[in-house]
């Protein structure tokens, strides 16, 4: 999401902006298994805040990566924001999910609606949380 972001900016991308944010690693297993656990209890106990967890935290792996926010303040950021808009969001989801399943379908349309739903989400996070400058700096 972050080559998104940078592309969406018109900055220069490579290969390498991967390798570049090997140090929160840890950041991202906590928060990834923290959200996975959270979403599954949600789910659990009762169907509709396993659903809407899914959606609340869509954002915190950006957020962690990009803002270098902890793995429990990246959840909490991401549910409070999303929750703002979160039929809009979750309308969004659904259309964007529609329409990769219908690339998928054309076998070879899923090259295009990939790259377009992860510039989407890119573009809808900036557009919520702003971008570090660290993150467009070349």
């Amino acid at each position: 999401m972050v080559m998104a972001m940078r592309h969406a900016n018109r900055k220069s991308v490579s290969a390498g902006e991967i390798f570049r944010h090997f140090g929160v690693v840890g950041t991202l297993f906590l928060a990834y298994l923290i959200m996975t656990i959270m979403i599954m209890l949600g789910i659990v106990l009762l169907v509709l805040p396993g659903i809407y967890l899914m959606f609340a935290y869509v954002f915190a792996m950006p957020l962690a990566l990009e803002k270098k926010m902890g793995a429990w303040h990246s959840l909490e950021t991401s549910r409070k924001a999303s929750t703002k808009v979160w039929f809009r969001l979750v309308g969004l989801l659904l259309l964007v999910s529609l329409i990769n399943l219908l690339g998928f379908l054309t076998i070879v349309g899923w090259i295009w609606t990939i790259p377009w739903t992860v510039l989407t989400f890119s573009m809808i996070y900036q557009k919520i949380f702003g971008v570090e400058a660290h993150t467009l700096a070349d």
